[in-house]
């Protein structure tokens, strides 16, 4: 399914930013605080609401293509929005400081940095179900639909909590960095250690999913941010804060096979499955259209106040 639109978080002004692919990248703004006010549940927090910072991190798609969810960083709540409506319908408040969505089989699955959980949302009810303990400053989080399983990336931890769906069990993979984003693509998943502790580099590590047996490492000078796995490849992209590039790595190869200067602070990135990256920059306030088929800059977005989460619609 051909996916027509760009959905960005902008955490510093509270907004999300529509852009229509299919139309010269004209984009839209929804305000998610005043504006959307009278047309809130009564089960949302008004006065939680109308604070000056809401902070959208991160965003998914429903199970309805017209809803998608935002983890709000700075009002410690999930929001549910009509994308066609342009509203928020209701909220869910969690655990502090939540950071990263997941959804699988009718639950949102959500970390919460600051409370050391998991904050798990029935979807349909949109009610807050349970808060799973898991590591030290729980970041990113990825689930194996495959396998039934959770990952979660303990930023401050040393570790990915692993939860067992079937079994309830959670369990823990130790690591010999903080890991700050991961990635699942068929047997493996892929670890990004951003620098921490006086590093001076950031690791990539891929293990085997199977049985946690590290298959490669890599280290790569300044601070990476994000990543992307090209399907069926051995492929990766990273972003680097620090020099404002996009890096091209043959994971196995352990090579950075090309350097893309994209300037500014590049932060998130998102694959479309067929040959563009979409790169969210912290610094410019811009989206960054990049195509990696023909290793260059197709166009530079305008969009709210320090840009992370991206999703297509």
């Amino acid at each position: 399914m051909k996916r027509k639109k760009l959905v960005v978080a902008n955490t510093e002004n509270d907004t999300l930013t529509l852009v229509d692919l299919e139309n010269k990248y004209e984009v839209e703004n929804i305000f998610l605080n005043n504006n959307n006010i009278g047309r809130c549940k009564k089960r949302v927090n008004i006065s939680s609401i109308n604070r000056p910072c809401i902070g959208p991190h991160h965003i998914i798609r429903g199970s309805n293509d017209s809803i998608i969810y935002t983890a709000n960083s700075y009002d410690n709540s999930v929001f549910k929005i009509d994308i066609n409506k342009k509203a928020v319908i209701d909220a869910v408040y969690v655990g502090s400081c939540p950071k990263h969505l997941e959804l699988l089989d009718g639950c949102i699955f959500v970390t919460n940095t600051d409370s050391n959980s998991v904050s798990v949302i029935d979807e349909k009810e949109f009610i807050l179900l349970e808060n799973i303990p898991v590591g030290e400053k729980p970041h990113d989080i990825k689930i194996n639909s495959s396998k039934n399983r959770i990952y979660v990336a303990n930023s401050s931890g040393y570790s990915l909590s692993v939860i067992y769906l079937d079994s309830n069990k959670i369990d823990k993979i130790r690591l010999r960095f903080n890991p700050f984003h991961i990635g699942i693509n068929k047997n493996r998943i892929y670890i990004l250690c951003t620098q921490s502790n006086g590093m001076q580099q950031s690791i990539i590590q891929v293990l085997d999913i199977k049985d946690n047996i590290l298959l490669t490492e890599l280290e790569v000078e300044g601070v990476i941010l994000d990543m992307v796995v090209i399907e069926n490849t051995d492929i990766l992209y990273t972003t680097n804060a620090l020099d404002g590039f996009l890096y091209k790595i043959n994971i196995e190869k352990k090579n950075i096979l090309e350097k893309y200067y994209l300037g500014g602070m590049p932060n998130c990135i998102l694959y479309n499955g067929d040959n563009l990256l979409f790169i969210s920059d912290a610094l410019k306030n811009c989206v960054i259209v990049f195509d990696y088929k023909k290793g260059k800059i197709i166009k530079n977005i305008s969009v709210g106040l320090e840009p992370n989460g991206l999703i297509l619609i």
